[in-house]
Formats: structure tokens, sequence, C-alpha cells
């Protein structure tokens, strides 16, 4: 019996690079929203909408590399094998580094909440495998934790969805429901518009991985057709651009809150996406050069650790002097970081990016890496030994 050939695995470097800096730019707005600063500028409130940019760069990768290759339950759990390798390992590391540093803030004596951004219920013992199985993007409690974790989870679920709905013939009207089912709960039924997280955040990544399915498409259309050459050029690219400055501004409120435009987000990600994915203008040939690779190379781990290095930096200054302020926030009191000098916010962001970069090549050479490749090299080994076990019947 001969052996199924996959084509290889595609990547568009310039979208790789995006996925970095929106990485990059997440971790820089929590900085800035749980220190007290004087930079907390109104559009850099706006930043919690590129996790939504994570949500349609997905649904179109994955629909680039697996709309074709999912045609069977093993092919359906040879796809769920690599991306639980792809994602669960560092989680699970981060989260381990989540208790040494709530055991260490704790034996320091820092009173509740025990460190910036927590509530009274954050570091409950229940919650850890609640998160740790990534069951905290469902509504079933408040967020705990790797804060940012819950989208972590509802990425999963997504996947599980598109590679399940790839099994029926009616898969892309299943997709459509899926992601209108999504799409429905933001528009309507949230209160908060897009910025859910772990209250139903998992409704937030089916629409946008769901319209990411859909840019696939339209870029697979244009691709065919030759006109993606025409519509990807730096004046695309730079409109594209302006346009996302524009939303950003008027998707958030002077406060801070998410506005009805917010929920638009995933629609202007898409044409981004799009927009990029051709490759030939300045600034995707700039997204292109090996820094912003790397970045977008160590993106998911930017991602995932981030919040234990912001905690981590908020409590050892903590520890040293007071440093903790409390403020009203979302209806209700928080701690901040108190970087109120200019000089100590500035000197604090440059030592979170040097570190956050630091690890983050360290976490993905040791952990994403090695996992993804295991991962990949188990399921060769068992194609391989499956083919061998099989034999032809002579006519």
């Amino acid at each position: 019996m001969s052996k199924i050939e996959h084509p290889p695995i595609a990547h568009l470097a310039s979208l790789d690079s995006w996925r970095g800096v929106c990485a990059l730019l997440v971790a820089v707005h929590h900085f800035v929203l749980f220190s007290v600063n004087e930079f907390n500028y109104h559009t850099i409130e706006s930043f919690f909408l590129f996790v939504d940019f994570f949500f349609v760069l997905s649904g179109f990768v994955i629909s680039l590399n697996y709309s074709t290759r999912i045609k069977s339950t093993t092919d359906l759990a040879d796809f769920i094998v690599r991306r639980f390798a792809r994602v669960w390992p560092l989680h699970a590391i981060v989260m381990t580094g989540f208790v040494c540093a709530y055991i260490v803030i704790r034996a320091m004596g820092t009173e509740s909440p025990y460190t910036i951004g927590a509530s009274s219920t954050t570091y409950l013992p229940i919650k850890f495998p609640l998160v740790l199985a990534l069951f905290n993007s469902f509504g079933a409690f408040s967020g705990g934790w790797n804060l940012p974790s819950w989208s972590i989870s509802a990425e999963f679920a997504a996947y599980l969805v598109f590679a399940s709905c790839m099994l029926s013939k009616y898969r892309y009207p299943l997709i459509c429901a899926f992601t209108l089912l999504g799409a429905y709960y933001v528009f309507v039924v949230s209160e908060t518009h897009i910025n859910l997280t772990a209250n139903f955040g998992v409704f937030r990544c089916l629409y946008g991985f769901g319209v990411g399915v859909g840019a696939h498409h339209l870029y697979a259309h244009a691709k065919q057709r030759g006109s993606l050459s025409a519509a990807s050029n730096t004046s695309t690219e730079i409109i594209a651009l302006i346009a996302l400055i524009v939303f950003l501004h008027a998707s958030v409120t002077p406060s801070g809150e998410a506005t009805p435009t917010s929920a638009f987000a995933p629609i202007l990600f898409s044409a981004i996406v799009i927009a990029y994915s051709g490759q030939r203008g300045a600034i995707g040939r700039l997204l292109r050069l090996k820094p912003f690779l790397k970045i977008g190379q160590w993106s998911y781990s930017i991602y995932i650790t981030h919040w234990l290095i912001l905690i981590s930096m908020a409590a050892a200054s903590n520890a040293l002097h007071p440093a903790y302020k409390q403020v009203e926030l979302w209806g209700g009191i928080y701690w901040k970081w108190d970087l109120s000098s200019p000089t100590a916010f500035l000197i604090a962001l440059a030592i979170y990016l040097a570190a956050l970069l630091s690890l983050s090549s360290i976490t993905y050479a040791a952990i994403e890496d090695p996992c993804r490749k295991a991962a990949s090299n188990y399921l060769k080994r068992r194609e391989t030994a499956n083919g061998d076990a099989t034999t032809v019947s002579p006519q």
C-alpha cells in the first residue's frame, strides 16, 4: 500500500512576522494597562484586539495547510496530535512557573491579591487544573492563573471544530454556521462587545477563526485568478495600516472599554491578512527580515510567557519597596504596578521586553520546537509502521 504524500506545510513569512508583532503589542498593552504611568494613550487601550488578529490568522493558516489534508478520522487524530504538541507542553511549563511564582510571592508576605491584575479568586487552587486542561474560555469560571491563556483554550476548541467539519460533506456550511454563532454572541449577546475572555471567549474565537478560513478562500481564489499580485503592493499595505490605526482608535472609549465598532475587528484583520499575503509590498519585504522572522517564530512563547514575566517583575519591585497601587478598573478595584515616574516606566518596559524576548527564544528552542518535532517524528514512525504492516494481495 503506497503512502499518502501530503504537501509540505506552507508558511507566508510576512504573516508569521505579523503574528510576532501582534504578540509583542499584546504584551505591551498588558504592561501599560496594569501599571500606573503617563503613557496609557487611547489607542494603546485597544491593543487587546490583536488577540483577534491571532484568531483570524490562525483560521487563515490552518485552512491554507489543512483544508485538503483532513479526509479521515486518522487525519483528524494526526491533526489534533500536532496542534496539542504545538500549544500544550509550553502552556503546562508556564503554568508550573506560575505555581512557583505564587509560592514565592506568598512567602514574601504580600497580602491578597498577591500581585497586579489579580482578584482574590485568581489563584484559587481549584482553577489550576481547569486552566491547565484549557477549559478557561467557556464561561465556567472567571479568569485564573495565566490570564491570557484563555485564548489558547478558545483556539484549541476552534481547531477541533475546524477539523471535525472537514470530515463532513457539508464542511463549509458547518464552518459558516459556527462562525455566525460566534458572531451572533459577539454582536448580540455580549455586553462587552468583542472583549470576551474567560467569559465565553470561545465564541469570540469561533467568529475570528471562521472569518480567517473565509479569508483563505478569498486569497486562494484571487491567487488562482492572478489578481493577488496586483492587489498586494506597498500602497495597499499602507492603506491597510492607516485603516488599522483609525479602527483601533474607534474601538475603545477614552476609559478603555470596547465600543460596538470593536466587533468588526476580524473583518478588518482578514483584509489586512489578504493584503499582506502576497508579500510584494515594501512593508511585506521589511517583515521578511531576520529580526521580524525571529519574533514571528517566537510569537507563541512571547504570548504565553509575558504575563508571568510581568507579574514576577512587579512582585520583585514590590518586595524591594511598596510598588502596588489600588485603582478602579472595569467597575472594581485592582492593583497596578506604580510606575508613575516616566524614567522608571521606560526602564522597566525595556527590561520587560528584553526579558520577554530572551525567555521566548529559550522556550522556543527548548520546548516548542522539540515538542513539535517529536510529534511530527512520532506520526511519521506510525505511518511508516502502518505502511510496512500493510501488504497488497496478489491478483
